[in-house]
């Protein structure tokens, strides 16, 4: 059976996110970096401008009519790789809105390094970096894949990371644990909430004053924070603010 549309522009981000998450634990290995300041705590490095390019320049070329759009902008995205498709994404049963797409009608949301601050400031916060690729039909995100290329690194620094990677209608893929019995567990307890470490602004201080009793988390990465939520660590990722980009969100969307 020939898979459809939408399973192979997913299946594909998956490898494709993987790979990225190959391309930030070597650039991070080599020490050089070359980080860019792009103003207010924004920063741009080689990891990201070479995961963008690895990510749309092979999407393009392997799905012309499909539309990508990334986070870095003026990049060379002619670059191609050709790293297969997750056989399991590819192979599954997608329900029938999302089966009967045409590429054209896909647009594709890329975040190639999303929480870069993290990344260039090492250390802990190294596992808050994500590699996030989002599919959105007619203003909707309806799947995407979220690759943490550095997951549990501060026990094992080999580690090729996790991916967790669904759809609307099919659900989502990669996480050890269901989490929502992983919040069944949390009901009762004092609600434990995460935000912006390095955007925080008076009216996310002000709605958590409005919110206690509660713990609250500073996470680095959209990307992260919602891997948090999905993991039982918290319990809702929380910013009333403006800034939120479709690429820092769409990915998360699976299910």
């Amino acid at each position: 059976m020939t898979s459809c549309a939408f399973a192979r522009i997913l299946a594909s981000s998956i490898n494709l996110a993987k790979k990225a998450g190959q391309i930030a634990r070597d650039v991070r290995l080599s020490g050089d970096l070359s980080i860019v300041d792009k103003g207010k705590q924004d920063f741009q490095t080689e990891a990201d401008r070479k995961s963008q390019a690895l990510i749309i320049g092979s999407l393009n070329h392997l799905y012309p009519k499909l539309l990508c759009i990334g986070e870095e902008e003026s990049l060379n995205e002619e670059y191609f790789e050709d790293v297969g498709q997750d056989p399991d994404c590819v192979n599954a049963s997608y329900p029938s809105n999302l089966s009967s797409l045409n590429e054209s009608e896909i647009i594709c949301w890329v975040d190639p390094l999303d929480g870069t601050k993290e990344y260039t400031d090492g250390g802990e916060w190294i596992e808050h970096v994500t590699v996030l690729i989002g599919l959105s039909v007619n203003g909707s995100a309806v799947g995407g894949v979220v690759h943490q290329p550095f997951y549990n690194y501060s026990q094992n620094k080999s580690t090729t990371g996790r991916t967790i990677w669904g759809a609307v209608g099919l659900g989502a893929f990669g996480l050890d644990r269901d989490p929502v019995e992983l919040h069944k567990a949390r009901i009762g307890k004092t609600p434990i909430y995460t935000s912006t470490r390095s955007h925080s602004s008076p009216v996310v201080n002000e709605l958590f004053e409005l919110l206690q009793p509660c713990e609250v988390l500073r996470l680095g990465g959209s990307g992260h924070k919602v891997l948090a939520v999905l993991d039982g660590t918290v319990d809702a990722y929380v910013y009333p603010s403006l800034g939120l980009k479709k690429w820092d969100s769409c990915a998360q969307k699976q299910s």
